[in-house]
């Protein structure tokens, strides 16, 4: 009878074990990203100042990211819309290059946009479209630890 409860318990500890690791969200540590409003996994939205009032803009998001050895490639599209009607189309691809120095033991990266396009069109179906857009980002990860202790003298 003891050795019934004791595999029962055991099976029942796996389980709840099992699920734990199933049901639990993945945590990760990720950079920030460079727009401009609050996203989470469902909806992305943001405040935008085109005229003389504020338009707040909001929607689904489709975020791709594309890594190679040394190479990430991270697309943003958005089709977003405003309670009144006003549409905001904006598509970004960033690239950031990786330098991995073992020798340093650091790794440098350096963030660009490859292609940007935003087009607003008001409900008055005025078309404000983007021309340029200028931005880098570079960041250094250091893999060594900024302090070694040793125990005793």
């Amino acid at each position: 009878m003891m050795n019934s409860n004791k595999s029962k318990l055991l099976v029942f500890l796996c389980i709840a074990f099992i699920s734990f690791i199933i049901l639990t969200d993945r945590v990760e540590a990720r950079p920030l990203d460079y727009n401009g409003g609050v996203m989470n996994e469902y909806t992305y939205e943001e405040v935008f100042f085109l005229e003389s009032y504020p338009i707040t803009f909001s929607g689904k998001p489709v975020v791709t990211e594309r890594i190679a050895k040394d190479k990430i490639t991270t697309t943003y599209r958005f089709n977003l819309t405003s309670k009144s009607g006003d549409k905001l189309v904006r598509n970004v691809v960033y690239e950031t290059a990786l330098d991995n120095r073992t020798d340093k033991g650091q790794t440098t990266s350096q963030t660009t946009v490859k292609s940007y396009t935003e087009k607003v069109t008001t409900t008055t179906n005025t078309i404000f479209t983007l021309d340029d857009i200028q931005f880098t980002h570079s960041t250094v990860i250091d893999h060594r630890a900024a302090s070694d202790f040793y125990p005793g003298i």
